[in-house]
C-alpha cells in the first residue's frame, strides 16, 4: 500500500514549493482542486504552515463535503509535523552532546534530559533545519477517490525506535497492555493512539495511516477516502434525527393560514389584525419583533395596525413564521438553550441583514439569519432516551454532549438537519436553501452567491464575536465579494461596527 501510494509523484508533478513569504491559503486550494501535488517545505521547527493549516484544511475540506473532518485532520497532521520535527531536534540535541543516538545506552540514558532541556521548552526552542542538514516536507494531494497528506523528513529511525512506532500501530485499541505500556520519555507512542482513535472514530481504519522506514528517510502516509462508510452511531442518529423531525408539531392551523393569505397577497390589514389579535402571545411577539434589530422602525413601541402596514405582508410571513418555529421549539427544548440559540440567531440575521448588498434580498436574508440554528433545536429536542441509545451504540467512545453535531458533525450537519425541518414546514425555497448552505459558499451556483454570502459572512463575524473563528478561516471568494481579501484591518473595523450597533439595538 505504501509503495503504490508512493508512485503518485512520478504521476502527478510537484506545482508548488510554498515558502513562507509566498503562503497564499486560497493559491494552496485552487492547486489541489485541480489534482496538483502541494509541497510545503519547513524551514525552522516553528514555521508559518502551522498557523494557516486549520484554514486549508477547513476551505478544502468544505470542497470536498467533508467538513466534519477539520478538526480531526487538524489534531493528526500537526502531531504528525510535530513528531517528525522533534525526531529531527533528537538528532541535533544528540549530536551537539557528543553522543551517539544509536547507542541504546547513550539513548535511554540521555532522552530524560533531551526532554526536561529541549521539549519542556519547546514552545521557545527554535533551530534552522538546513542548517544542520535536514529537511522536513509536507505534501498533500487530492486523487479520485482519497485524499493524501505525507510528512517526511531525512531522518533514519534507530531500530529500537522502529520498533516501538510498529508495535503501536499494529496494537489493538482496546488492548488495556497498550495503555499500561505507555512511557512519558518522549510521549511513549501517546500521538499515535490518539492519531489511530480519531481516525476510527471518524470512520476511517487506522490502516490508512502508514509509516515508512528507509536508509535515509521516515515518512508518514494519510490517506482519507472521499467517501466514507458511515459508523453505526452515525447511521442511528440520523435515523433518530429525521424521527424527530417527523414527531416536531406542525404549525397551528390559523398560523398556517395566514402564510398563505400572505403568500396570496389576497388579504386585508383588519383581517389579519382579527386573527392574530386572538393570539396574545403571537401579538406580543409580533410588536416585539417589530421593534427589534430587524425590523426597528422610527418608533419604538408601534401599535399592531401600524406594526404590519409598516412590516408589509412579506415581513409579516417571516414573523409568523418565526414565532411559530419558536412555539413549536419552546415545548421541546430547555429554556437555557433557546436562549442562546435565539440571541445568536438574532445577531446573525441582523449582520446578514446588514450585509445583504441587494434590498430585494433583505428581509430573506433576515429570516435565514433567524432561523439558522434550528437543527441544532432539532439536537437539544433528543430526549434522554434517544441519547441513551447513542452513548451504548459509541460505547462511550464519543463523549455525547449538547453540541455533538455542532463539534463533530457526525453523520448529518446542523444545517442539514434545519433544512430539511424547513421543507416540512413548506418554508420558501430561498429559505430552505439558505439553510443548507449557510456554511458552503463555495458548493453553491452562481446565481445564489447574493443569497448566500452574506449570511456565512454573517455567521463568521459572529463566530469571530465568539472567540471560536478566525479572520484566516474565512473563505477568500466570500472575503473578496466584500472587498476584504487581504484586509484584515478594514474586516476588524467591520465586525466591531456591527456588534456594537446590534448591541445598541437589540437592549432597546
Amino acid at each position: 500500500m505504501v509503495e503504490n501510494n508512493q508512485n503518485y509523484s512520478d504521476k502527478y508533478k510537484e506545482r508548488s514549493n510554498l515558502t513562507q513569504d509566498d503562503v497564499k491559503i486560497q493559491n494552496i486550494v485552487n492547486l489541489l482542486l485541480e489534482k496538483k501535488k502541494v509541497r510545503y517545505t519547513f524551514k525552522t521547527n516553528h514555521d508559518p504552515i502551522i498557523n494557516y493549516l486549520h484554514a486549508i484544511l477547513h476551505r478544502i475540506l468544505s470542497e470536498l463535503d467533508l467538513t466534519f473532518l477539520t478538526e480531526t485532520l487538524h489534531v493528526i497532521i500537526l502531531e504528525m509535523i510535530s513528531n517528525f520535527l522533534k525526531a529531527i531536534a533528537k538528532r541535533i540535541y544528540f549530536k551537539e552532546k557528543k553522543l551517539d543516538i544509536t547507542n541504546y545506552k547513550d539513548y535511554v540514558e540521555n532522552i530524560p534530559r533531551f526532554k526536561s532541556e529541549v521539549l519542556e521548552y519547546w514552545d521557545t526552542y527554535k533551530f534552522n533545519l538546513e542548517e544542520h542538514g535536514y529537511f522536513l516536507f509536507f505534501d498533500f494531494i487530492i486523487l479520485e477517490d482519497k485524499f493524501v497528506f505525507y510528512i517526511k523528513n531525512n531522518v533514519k529511525v534507530n531500530i529500537f525506535e522502529k520498533e516501538r512506532i510498529e508495535k503501536r500501530l499494529t496494537m489493538h485499541l482496546n488492548d488495556e497492555s497498550y495503555y499500561n505500556e505507555i512511557d512519558s520519555t518522549e510521549g511513549g507512542g501517546l500521538g499515535l493512539l490518539i492519531t489511530l482513535s480519531l481516525l476510527e472514530n471518524s470512520g476511517i481504519s487506522k490502516n490508512n495511516f502508514k509509516m515508512d522506514f528507509k536508509a535515509d528517510s521516515t515518512t508518514a502516509i494519510l490517506i482519507i477516502p472521499l467517501k466514507l462508510n458511515k459508523p453505526q452511531i452515525e447511521t442511528y442518529l440520523r435515523e433518530i434525527v429525521l424521527n424527530k423531525i417527523e414527531t416536531l408539531p406542525s404549525f397551528p392551523e390559523y398560523i398556517q393560514e395566514l402564510i398563505d393569505k400572505c403568500d396570496s397577497g389576497e388579504v386585508t390589514t383588519d383581517y389579519i389584525i382579527n386573527k392574530i389579535i386572538k393570539d396574545p402571545g403571537l401579538t406580543s411577539q409580533i410588536l416585539k419583533l417589530a421593534s427589534s434589530a430587524g425590523y426597528i422602525t422610527r418608533k419604538k413601541n408601534p401599535d399592531l395596525k401600524l406594526a404590519i402596514n409598516l412590516l408589509g405582508l412579506k415581513q409579516l410571513k417571516h414573523l409568523l413564521m418565526i414565532y411559530a418555529a419558536k412555539n413549536v421549539f419552546n415545548k421541546v427544548v430547555e429554556r437555557k438553550y433557546l436562549e442562546d440559540i435565539w440571541y445568536e440567531s438574532n445577531r446573525i440575521a441582523f449582520f446578514a441583514r446588514k450585509l445583504q448588498k441587494k434590498e430585494e434580498l433583505k428581509e430573506t436574508s433576515f429570516i435565514i439569519g433567524i432561523l439558522n440554528l434550528i437543527g441544532k433545536l432539532v439536537i437539544y429536542s433528543l430526549n434522554a432516551k434517544e441519547i441513551q441509545k447513542i452513548k451504548e451504540i459509541s460505547k462511550n467512545k464519543i463523549n455525547f454532549n449538547d453540541h455533538i453535531l455542532e463539534e463533530l458533525e457526525i453523520g448529518i450537519s446542523y444545517p442539514e438537519i434545519g433544512a430539511i425541518l424547513a421543507e416540512t414546514w413548506k418554508f420558501p425555497e430561498n429559505v430552505v436553501y439558505g439553510i443548507r448552505y449557510q456554511y458552503k459558499p463555495l458548493q453553491i451556483s452562481d446565481d445564489k452567491i447574493d443569497l448566500i454570502y452574506p449570511v456565512y459572512f454573517a455567521k463568521c463575524i459572529n463566530e469571530v464575536i465568539n472567540n471560536r473563528f478566525s479572520y484566516d478561516f474565512i473563505e477568500y471568494k466570500v472575503l473578496r465579494y466584500y472587498s476584504l481579501l487581504d484586509k484584515r484591518e478594514q474586516f476588524e473595523k467591520l465586525f466591531k461596527s456591527l456588534k456594537e450597533e446590534f448591541e445598541s439595538i437589540y437592549t432597546l
